[in-house]
């Protein structure tokens, strides 16, 4: 694309303020993260995070298939829950990511049921049990 973003594997090229990447504006940390965002964490977030690292994985992972899916019906902020399909894909997702060796420091998730119960079943087969979850609107559809 003719942009120097990546600069020794990390994202701290010359172009790296013409991206929409949190390093664009500042941002480096979980703490920066939440003030941009306007996340209010009411104190269950640890700061600093137990396991301080240069080094951050930010996996992203979708609801399972809500029963109105199902329906082929846009759910949109419809708060509507999981279908069967979808509780076994949270759960495949889990054991995927137990597989994989992942641990969580802290997971956000929307205000919808859909994705609060994909992260509690995620987590739950992931053994990821000691972070805390954050909820908020600003991740609703």
């Amino acid at each position: 694309i003719g942009l120097e973003i990546l600069k020794d594997g990390k994202m701290c090229g010359s172009d790296i303020a013409k991206t929409r990447a949190p390093q664009a504006t500042g941002i480096s940390t979980l703490a920066d993260f939440m003030t941009a965002a306007r996340i209010e964490a009411s104190g269950s977030v640890p700061k600093p995070l137990a396991v301080e690292s240069p080094n951050f994985k930010v996996v992203f992972l979708r609801h399972g298939e809500s029963v109105w899916n199902v329906a082929n019906i846009f759910t949109g902020w419809a708060d509507v829950d999981l279908s069967p399909a979808g509780e076994a894909e949270a759960v495949e997702a889990g054991k995927c990511l137990k597989e994989k060796g992942f641990k969580f420091d802290v997971v956000f998730t929307s205000m919808l049921r859909r994705s609060i119960r994909t992260a509690w079943t995620v987590c739950t087969y992931s053994e990821n049990f000691a972070m805390p979850i954050v909820n908020t609107w600003r991740l609703n559809e």
